[in-house]
């Protein structure tokens, strides 16, 4: 008898997995671009802030790197090109230090990029939009270093965004 139950339920959970195999569910990034190689230029910068534009585009080049839907390769290889750029970079106080109202203790940083997808060997663009990096960061005793990690995190926002926006369906 107990054979009996261990091979039933060795059956019903066969049956359930075929069944279920055809449902349509999976874990795997919707392209709805068709786009399997993309090409990513530096973005330019209209902001006065050294560097962002670089930042920037690294940190998206990785965001698709970590995604792994989207061959990122040079212009000749490339499907589409992902030109964008940086139209806005705010740095605004959150909080001021209680010890010394002088001195900031908190920032608001918003990044904002506009962006144009483009097929190779096309004019008009499939994609395009603005997307917009926000976040805050605490100030110790180096703002500039403090400052980047706040870029960085506000860049990569800006990254699973435009991942999102290119590879997902809905």
């Amino acid at each position: 008898m107990k054979y009996f139950k261990v091979f039933l339920f060795t059956a019903l959970a066969g049956i359930l997995v075929v069944l279920n195999h055809g449902c349509g569910y999976s874990v795997a990034t919707m392209n709805k671009s068709g786009v399997t190689k993309l090409y990513i230029p530096v973005f330019h910068s209209n902001v006065m802030e050294p560097n962002l534009g670089s930042l920037v585009t690294d940190t998206v080049v990785k965001g698709f790197l970590r995604d792994g839907f989207m061959k990122i390769t040079d212009k000749e290889d490339s499907e589409a090109t992902l030109k964008a750029t940086i139209t806005q970079f705010d740095l605004s106080p959150a909080r001021i230090r209680v010890e010394n109202e002088h001195t900031v203790r908190e920032y608001y940083l918003t990044i904002g990029v506009e962006y144009t997808v483009t097929r190779t060997g096309e004019t008009k663009p499939f994609s395009s939009g603005k997307v917009i990096g926000f976040t805050t960061f605490f100030t110790g005793d180096d703002l500039i270093n403090d400052k980047r990690v706040g870029v960085s995190y506000a860049a990569d926002k800006i990254a699973k965004e435009l991942v999102s926006r290119l590879t997902e369906s809905w």
